[in-house]
């Protein structure tokens, strides 16, 4: 038998399910096989913690010692620093808006975009059907062509 065949048969010859003749097979390969052997030891102890924590038992006065101490109102931990960085950081948002704001309504001015206030053609009839239902718009139109 070689490795591959042992590391695919390991687990369940640790746990004795396999059959005698496959199961004598593998032994055979562990004592010869140093690597497979220290592969076994490896595997053996991770099996034995597993029903070792499978067997742990669960401490049923823990969650109602848990639920008394946040309950009982202490507050264990008070960091005032923690309010200073709050405000410090509300602070930041706001002035960081305002400089935005400031920086884009010079962007906007300066390019002229809206410092002349009139409108093109265009640009007034695309206002226009915002502000006035469409079949207006349309009877408007027909009367003119008439």
């Amino acid at each position: 038998m070689d490795c591959s065949e042992v590391h695919k048969n390991l687990i369940f010859y640790l746990e004795g399910s396999l059959d005698e003749g496959l199961s004598l097979s593998v032994e055979e390969h562990l004592g010869l096989c140093s690597d497979c052997d220290a592969f076994a030891d490896m595997m053996r102890k991770s099996l034995g913690t597993i029903e070792e924590e499978k067997n742990i038992t669960e401490d049923k006065g823990f969650a109602d010692s848990v639920l008394t101490a946040l309950n009982s109102g202490k507050n264990t931990v008070n960091i005032p620093v923690l309010n200073i960085l709050r405000y410090t950081a509300a602070a930041a948002v706001i002035v960081f808006g305002i400089f935005t704001g400031i920086n884009i309504a010079k962007v906007a001015f300066e390019s002229g975009e809206y410092v002349t206030g009139e409108l093109s053609d265009e640009a007034y009839y695309l206002n226009d059907v915002y502000q006035e239902p469409i079949e207006s718009f349309f009877l408007l139109k027909y009367e003119d062509n008439e």
